[in-house]
């Protein structure tokens, strides 16, 4: 048996999710699932040569900051680590997303980071994994993470586990789209649509799910899309959760539009996807740290400010690296 959904955590929508498997055990959706091609391999890898003279000659890295004064305080909060990896601090909890802290292996990166986040850190509860891309899940980083907090509990999408064993969290929790993971009174946190895939291997093209987050408390809410493409779900979420504070959306890795149009959004994609949302703030992130597109490293930045000036409602917050903001 190979199900789409977890039988044993609410589902919180009466819609249809539309997510099914097909004959090899892939998740597929009509609109919000991805099988990429070698014509797309190849654009990326080897098109637009004018725009790469331009990236050559861009030497953007992203300033940073120091969290020691929020890790050793109580204060709820958001710090940005690194690409879409974010330490969230909400009634006492601890929450980490997608952590990469170690140089990826093929990938040069745009900016280093100061230091391990891992060894600044002083507490962590709640790790959340949105899909398997290396960018997102690394080995190396897990493997650390849970030797310095074996209590850390993982959330994540459906057929996740068999991958995460290994890492020996303290508990390891799969969700399909519209569902709600088992985790805390004080804390309700959902697995909701992304237009994305999942890749490692050769052979495990959307073998596992992919999905955004939403985390919530009695006070505040904070959504945490890692990649996805524009589409309708940003709608869905948002009439589900009229009330979003924090939108942690990605404005990189869109060049060229070939590659990159089932995989991330540009920065007036982002913005229209947290208006969508019915956001009070977007913060953008997975820019600026590792060099996966062909768009020039100051250019998602760049282009995000500008248009954030037409917007009378939305507001920006923009984090350095390692920057954070109490909430």
């Amino acid at each position: 048996m190979n199900p789409v959904e977890n039988p044993y955590l609410e589902t919180i929508s009466k819609l249809p999710s539309g997510l099914k498997k097909d004959k090899r055990k892939r998740f597929t959706h009509k609109t919000l699932a991805y099988f990429p091609s070698a014509k797309v391999f190849f654009e990326w890898k080897w098109g637009k040569k004018e725009k790469k003279k331009i990236k050559k000659k861009d030497s953007y890295t992203l300033p940073y900051s120091s969290p020691e004064t929020f890790f050793n305080s109580k204060q709820d909060g958001i710090v940005w680590l690194w690409h879409a990896s974010f330490y969230i601090r909400l009634n006492g909890a601890n929450i980490i997303t997608d952590p990469v802290f170690y140089k990826l292996p093929f990938i040069k990166n745009i900016s280093h980071h100061p230091k391990n986040p891992l060894l600044v850190m002083k507490d962590l509860d709640y790790l959340v994994i949105s899909h398997d891309h290396r960018d997102h899940l690394d080995v190396r980083t897990l493997k650390k993470l849970t030797h310095i907090f074996p209590n850390v509990r993982c959330f994540t999408g459906m057929n996740m586990k068999s991958l995460l064993r290994k890492f020996h969290f303290k508990e390891i929790q799969c969700a399909s789209w519209y569902q709600k993971y088992n985790i805390s009174k004080d804390i309700s946190l959902y697995f909701l649509p992304a237009k994305h895939r999942w890749k490692r291997g050769i052979f495990d093209t959307n073998k596992r799910l992919w999905g955004s987050f939403i985390i919530k408390t009695k006070n505040t809410c904070i959504y945490f899309w890692w990649d996805s493409w524009y589409d309708s779900h940003f709608k869905e979420i948002g009439k589900l959760f009229p009330k979003i504070d924090y939108a942690l959306i990605g404005i990189g890795a869109y060049e060229p539009k070939l590659f990159s149009k089932n995989n991330h959004t540009s920065p007036e994609e982002a913005i229209q996807a947290a208006k969508d949302l019915w956001a009070t703030y977007i913060i953008p992130m997975h820019y600026g740290t590792f060099d996966i597109t062909n768009e020039a490293p100051s250019e998602p930045l760049n282009r995000f400010s500008e248009a954030m000036k037409q917007e009378t409602e939305l507001k920006a917050i923009i984090l350095d690296l390692w920057g954070q903001i109490a909430i």
